[in-house]
């Protein structure tokens, strides 16, 4: 009987299908490869018991440029994500961090509303970015800066 096998994607070897499952999934990584990356999150949790690079109050707490630089790495992580998922990613105009970086210190108040944008997580002003044409995807001509509360407005505008 053969045995069924899968390719790990994290580090390239081929394993029995069993090393691929947890709660009757089937998972890209292979077992080894999960308990290496559980341990690494483990040991680098911040105070906040976050992952040190991923907690917005450990940058709160270097200054406003450190909020700032986490900010606009947020906006173009789940800009991304969000293109790639709705198959709209175009990698040779896109977004990238000092041009979204010139935008928001040229840019400080929301093409919309005026308000002052601030980083702070979940506020109504908090900095976003926005797509002018909400059928393509976050490139270098088809973004502007605005306020949360205007972004989310405009979700069902063509």
């Amino acid at each position: 009987m053969d045995t069924i096998t899968k390719v790990c994607s994290k580090c390239n070897f081929e394993y029995d299908i069993h090393s691929f499952l947890k709660n009757d999934k089937l998972l890209k990584m292979c077992l080894n490869c999960r308990d290496i990356l559980n341990t690494y999150k483990k040991n680098h949790l911040c105070e906040h018991n976050k992952q040190s690079n991923n907690c917005r109050s450990c940058y709160e707490n270097l200054g406003q440029d450190y909020l700032l630089e986490w900010t606009i790495k947020k906006i173009i992580y789940n800009s991304r994500k969000s293109d790639i998922f709705y198959y709209r990613y175009d990698p040779e105009n896109y977004i990238d961090y000092e041009y979204i970086k010139d935008l928001v210190i040229n840019n400080p108040c929301c093409c919309y509303c005026d308000v002052v944008l601030t980083y702070n997580e979940y506020a109504q002003n908090m900095c976003s970015i926005e797509r002018i044409d909400n059928t393509l995807c976050h490139t270098k001509d088809n973004v502007k800066i605005s306020c949360l509360s205007c972004n989310i407005r405009r979700v069902g505008d063509p």
